[in-house]
């Protein structure tokens, strides 16, 4: 999970998914921590010590970078924990390293992340990153490194590029008939 640290972001999810899971399967939680989401950053603290997850499930405020890239380059799977983020950058960014996002059913990413990665509870998203870890292949990497290679600058342009020409054509056309 990479997130900023703060409660509209459900960060408590991908612990209650660990502990569905049973702590077979270990959970890295990065993000961002503002000095006023410090109560919040202790309550997630406090919740992998009741589920017993303290070997399972790491906490890492304000990593660095390469922090985020090593941890990145070790995983299989990225979850995403927010309901009805608009797009979600670190879902991209995810899929560009190979990962398999695990996003919820609504929302932005739901429209470029495949339905088969897609969940409406929590216990679905276990299943989900169950699955993904134990039948990990390079074949769905590449797969996810493509789907995200569409939101590339370059490809971007050249959409930018077509979509302004079609505009002008349009513009072009409606002058030409109305004259």
């Amino acid at each position: 999970v990479v997130s900023r640290l703060s409660p509209e972001k459900r960060i408590e999810n991908p612990i209650k998914i660990a502990h569905l899971l049973g702590g077979k399967i270990k959970f890295q939680i990065i993000g961002s921590l503002a000095p006023a989401n410090r109560a919040y950053f202790r309550r997630l603290q406090q919740m992998i010590e009741t589920y017993g997850l303290s070997q399972t499930v790491t906490l890492t405020p304000n990593a660095s970078n390469q922090e985020l890239i090593d941890s990145m380059s070790k995983s299989t799977v990225y979850l995403h924990t927010m309901i009805g983020e608009h797009f979600g950058v670190s879902i991209v960014e995810a899929m560009a390293a190979g990962l398999v996002p695990i996003v919820p059913t609504y929302g932005g990413c739901s429209e470029f992340v495949p339905i088969d990665y897609q969940y409406d509870t929590l216990e679905e998203a276990a299943d989900h990153i169950a699955k993904n870890t134990k039948n990990a292949d390079d074949e769905k990497r590449v797969k996810m490194h493509e789907i995200s290679s569409q939101f590339s600058p370059n490809n971007f342009r050249t959409a930018m590029r077509i979509y302004i020409e079609q505009a002008r054509s349009q513009i072009s056309a409606y002058r030409s008939s109305s004259s």
